[in-house]
């Protein structure tokens, strides 16, 4: 494991959301809370676009802030912001065991070495690698994050050699008096608990990641303009929907609609889409492939609809949130996740019926009613700053989770 150093701080920040970090930044400062603060994260990237805002905040709590996770190339954003980046390349499903053991070794002694206050360990791989610390330092508090139940844990993996060997090490570490969970919604929380994988007295739920709506705000839209643009925002690999949305884009080939997809093939999952068939979907006429992206506020600004036929087991999707707070209403699989950010019918569509024909039907549904879409638009908005805001995650994770004192 190593130390990155930043090159150039005050450039690198300019990437980042600045707004939501200072008001994170604002909401955290009224909190105390001193001492090392860990977090242990896939890659850089994700902590940027999930955990940025609460490092944010513990830094303006007094805690000193430090992430060990894979360097894809933003380690100077990360750091910054004040948080010490420490690079770990953790993994996918695809890691060997002699690796996994590695690096599970390297957190171990890490966290060993730093005593922290607070351990956040995010995802499936970050809290099957990093609670063995937990059994030494009884001090710490550890926070397993579920973001969803995860392919692992999913009924189609959960009777494969790995997805048993997770399982065990999930139910040895909910045994720890100093670990606690940390889930999205409530049918995340009741599944860990029907299965052992949790214990209730030390589970918590606060509804994602948080949106700030002083960033994330919608444009001024022209009232006699045509919905046109359509929005598939995810990693590409299977269970996220592309294929059905794609196929969908195919069907609706004639209408005036235009579709983009913000994502790229993740290699690190087997049933990501191959570098040949995303090639040969950039040549499709209504189709605009983005790749990744990190300005989602740009892209949804001119977007009228965003769809996730998602049958992965998600938790409140962050990029739906986005989109309700930019006003943009959804169409998404009927997932807990899923349900839980879409009201049916009132800010977007929840499905069942996931079929490619389906998925065109609906959104030639919505996207030909301009005065029902703009309804769903502002309830959209009003729910996620109802429900999702930043502010309100913010003081649910330092007066709950982490137990800080309010100055």
């Amino acid at each position: 494991m190593r130390a990155s150093t930043s090159t150039s701080a005050k450039d690198a920040i300019t990437g980042l959301r600045s707004i939501e970090i200072k008001n994170a930044s604002t909401c955290g400062a009224k909190f105390l809370h001193e001492g090392e603060v860990v977090f242990v994260v896939n890659n850089d990237r994700s902590f940027l676009s999930h955990r940025a805002t609460w490092a944010a905040a513990l830094l303006a709590a007094g805690a000193n802030v430090s992430l060990i996770a894979e360097d894809t190339g933003r380690s100077a954003e990360v750091e910054s912001l004040g948080v010490h980046f420490y690079a770990l390349s953790l993994g996918r499903e695809s890691v060997s065991a002699p690796r996994a053991i590695l690096n599970a070794a390297s957190i171990f002694r890490f966290l060993v070495r730093k005593k922290p206050r607070a351990v956040f360990l995010s995802a499936t791989t970050a809290y099957s690698l990093g609670w063995p610390a937990a059994v030494l330092l009884r001090n710490t508090r550890f926070v397993r994050i579920v973001g969803g139940v995860g392919r692992a844990l999913s009924p189609p993996h959960s009777r494969t050699a790995k997805s048993r060997a997770l399982q065990l090490a999930i139910r040895l570490s909910r045994r720890l008096p100093n670990m606690h969970t940390l889930f999205q919604t409530e049918a995340d929380k009741e599944f860990f608990l029907r299965r052992r994988l949790a214990t209730a007295e030390r589970s918590f739920v606060i509804p994602g990641t948080g949106i700030d709506p002083q960033t994330w705000k919608p444009k001024d839209r022209n009232p006699s303009s045509t919905p046109d643009t359509v929005l598939f925002a995810s990693r590409l690999y299977r269970e996220k929907g592309i294929f059905e949305f794609m196929e969908a884009a195919h069907l609706l080939e004639s209408s005036h609609l235009r579709f983009l997809v913000a994502g790229e093939p993740d290699v690190g999952v087997s049933t990501t889409v191959t570098r040949d068939l995303y090639a040969a979907w950039a040549e499709l006429p209504n189709v605009r492939l983005l790749g990744r992206r990190d300005d989602m506020h740009s892209i949804l600004q001119d977007v009228d609809l965003i769809v996730l036929p998602s049958t992965h087991p998600e938790g409140t999707p962050r990029i739906i949130m986005e989109a309700a707070s930019c006003g943009v209403p959804a169409i998404v699989s009927n997932q807990p996740g899923c349900r839980a950010v879409v009201a049916h019918d009132v800010t977007g569509r929840v499905i069942d019926d996931l079929s490619p024909q389906n998925i065109a039907h609906e959104i030639s549904r919505i996207m030909s009613n301009p005065e029902a879409l703009s309804a769903m638009s502002s309830e959209a908005r009003r729910k996620v700053v109802r429900e999702f805001s930043q502010d309100f995650v913010l003081r649910r994770l330092l007066t709950d989770v982490l137990e800080s004192k309010e100055r």
